[in-house]
């Protein structure tokens, strides 16, 4: 499997909508299809992971044992929350999204695969949309 791009939306400390090219430069004297993350504590490199994880194996991606609701509380800590200002109260957003395309080789032929998980908060229950 080889990872293309990562979008996420209101996801954790990624406020709005960033998308990540994760396509190695197999250009120059480098042509392994490796990418490195790195830096300081708090930039969003675990969030990032998790991010990905997620879309992948959904509720899953917190282990065979846990419950719908703990997946849900889980999925709602994990709404944007912005930082307040002096100006205004903090407005953050009801939804969250993260978006990951790959390529996946199986007998030779290769096919390209988009999964997105969407939520949202209505009423204090999330939503999957």
């Amino acid at each position: 499997m080889l990872l293309r791009n990562v979008t996420f939306e209101n996801f954790g400390i990624y406020g709005g909508s960033h998308t990540f090219d994760l396509t190695p430069d197999t250009t120059g004297q480098f042509d392994r299809p490796i990418v490195l993350f790195s830096g300081k504590n708090g930039v969003g490199k675990t969030t990032f992971v998790e991010g990905i994880r997620l879309c992948l194996h959904g509720p899953l991606a917190l282990g065979s044992r846990v419950g719908q609701q703990a997946y849900e509380t889980h999925l709602a800590a994990h709404i944007h929350h912005a930082a307040p200002t002096h100006d205004a109260a903090p407005q953050s957003p009801a939804q969250a999204a993260v978006e990951l395309s790959f390529d996946f080789t199986s007998l030779g032929k290769k096919v390209n695969y988009r999964v997105r998980r969407q939520w949202s908060t209505t009423n204090r229950r999330i939503v999957h949309e």
